[in-house]
């Protein structure tokens, strides 16, 4: 029953009455997270940029339009699915350019008017993009499913870049496939999509490495899978595809294809894969 009665408290902080139903907060009633600048240095190192006039951000609007494009339709498939506003990011394999696609695609979302944005590093292990935001020693995702009394604002961060939070990975935990594959972890995921406009970029481990990412895909509203060009094998992707529920929206990247005098081009590709 100890975690009935976390989920329970869980839902009260939530505002949430039965799960699914819409409630939250009193109206007036607002959220003061710490804020935190974020490594700048670290981020352009690997890539992420948050300039409107940069190549990176250009190629990241063509791959956010479908994604908002379904917000707007509110096209949401069932009851287990928490929304088209909770977009999972994976690939098939480590080291294809995942965390450096949704660390840009929260980037850019961000700059969208109407949106407050929530990136979460839910690759608990690697912690990736904790470490590239300058945030690894921060405690976050790992430690709120693991004290059945904490509360969820608590380790959100309010970034230096407007309209985009952070909640990093945080403690190493070896329970890290059971504390994301809980029902804990359903609650607090719908309490993190309860403010109105949230969108929540979530950067889940790699589908053919992990356990708990066919878990995560299954619960979000959208999927978007990174392909490294001339890594990714079709068999590979077919077995990522074959995880996932066939009417569920999943968006293709492939990234890192070459392009003339040997450079490289990420994001060079979006679209959906038709089944």
């Amino acid at each position: 029953m100890e975690g009935g009665s976390s989920i329970e408290a869980e839902n009260m902080r939530a505002g949430i009455n039965g799960g699914y139903g819409p409630a939250g907060r009193s109206r007036g009633q607002e959220v003061n997270y710490e804020s935190v600048e974020l490594d700048k240095i670290g981020l352009r190192s690997h890539g992420v940029d948050w300039d409107k006039t940069s190549q990176t951000l250009l190629e990241f609007k063509q791959i956010k339009r479908p994604l908002i494009n379904n917000l707007l339709s509110n096209n949401d498939f069932n009851k287990d699915v928490l929304g088209s506003n909770f977009i999972v990011v994976t690939s098939a394999v480590p080291g294809e350019g995942k965390t450096h696609t949704s660390l840009n695609l929260a980037m850019s979302l961000a700059l969208e008017k109407d949106y407050d944005v929530l990136f979460v590093d839910g690759d608990t292990i690697k912690r990736d993009a904790s470490l590239v935001l300058g945030l690894g020693d921060r405690k976050g995702l790992n430690d709120l499913l693991s004290d059945p009394n904490a509360s969820s604002d608590s380790f959100i961060l309010q970034s230096d870049l407007n309209n985009l939070k952070v909640l990093p990975a945080g403690t190493f935990s070896d329970s890290t496939c059971e504390l994301l594959s809980s029902n804990r972890m359903q609650v607090i995921l719908r309490r993190l999509l309860k403010p109105k406009g949230r969108i929540v970029v979530f950067d889940a481990p790699p589908m053919l490495a992990t356990v708990e990412a066919s878990v995560l895909v299954q619960m979000a509203g959208q999927v978007v899978i990174v392909t490294e060009a001339a890594k990714t094998s079709q068999s590979m992707m077919q077995a990522v595809l074959d995880q996932i529920q066939s009417d569920k929206p999943v968006g293709l990247v492939l990234n890192k294809s070459r392009k003339q005098h040997g450079q490289y081009d990420y994001s060079s590709y979006y679209g959906y894969y038709n089944r």
